[in-house]
């Protein structure tokens, strides 16, 4: 989807520095004053700096889907970490952790690259080698790590709108760790090898124990329930 907006000079000069954040279990959509929409998953917190000469958006954390309103003469910008996200009009989700950056590209065209340096002048500088995602494109960034560009499809990056996780051929442990995302009943796993199990599959966020009795019944695992959480073990 690519939005359009006539007169956004004048929206420019006319925005303020806004904080938007979102806590455990809520979701908040945003429109700016450009027409751009930020759509804000749970425990998420964002910065919007618009001015006369640039769109910037930082991403401190959590995950955002980000329909930009065109306009050539300013880039919008999300920096996440230490990389930066530049569209035109476009749209894609950008999630931020500790010590990881995902990008997933739906429509338009969007390039990552190193945080970018700014100018006296206002313009940006990039820094080093940039990566242009193309729609359907997931660009995943780790600390210490090379970026690691996939396919994803759109419904399951945008699952999280409808209260859903989708998972394909998704390792136990990291399936563990989207899950109590949206659950404070957490859940563990106590065996390295159970972590390797590839789990698919469309779950109900914010309902661990549902998701655990379905995978234990599919992998012949037993489930603990206990006061603070919930164990998946093989015995």
């Amino acid at each position: 989807m690519v939005l359009s907006v006539l007169g956004l000079g004048v929206f420019l000069l006319s925005s303020h520095d806004m904080e938007y954040t979102t806590g455990i279990g809520e979701q908040r959509t945003v429109r700016l004053s450009d027409g751009t929409r930020l759509s804000l998953n749970q425990d998420s917190a964002v910065d919007v700096d618009y001015d006369g000469r640039r769109r910037i958006v930082r991403l401190s954390r959590g995950e955002v889907l980000f329909e930009v309103a065109h306009d050539v003469q300013h880039p919008f910008v999300v920096m996440a970490g230490d990389r930066t996200v530049t569209a035109l009009g476009t749209s894609f989700v950008v999630r931020k952790e500790s010590d990881e950056m995902d990008v997933t590209l739906l429509e338009g065209k969007v390039s990552v690259a190193s945080l970018m340096a700014v100018r006296a002048s206002g313009a940006f500088e990039k820094e080093q080698g940039e990566i242009t995602l193309k729609p359907g494109q997931y660009l995943r960034v780790r600390a210490g790590e090379r970026p690691q560009l996939d396919v994803r499809r759109a419904d399951a990056a945008t699952a999280w709108r409808r209260g859903e996780v989708i998972l394909d051929g998704t390792p136990l442990g990291e399936a563990v760790a989207e899950m109590n995302r949206y659950d404070p009943h957490r859940l563990e796993i106590d065996d390295a090898d159970l972590g390797q199990v590839r789990v698919s599959g469309i779950y109900r966020t914010g309902d661990n124990l549902d998701f655990a009795r379905s995978v234990a019944s599919i992998y012949g695992l037993k489930v603990k329930e206990e006061a603070s959480h919930i164990r998946l073990t093989k015995d």
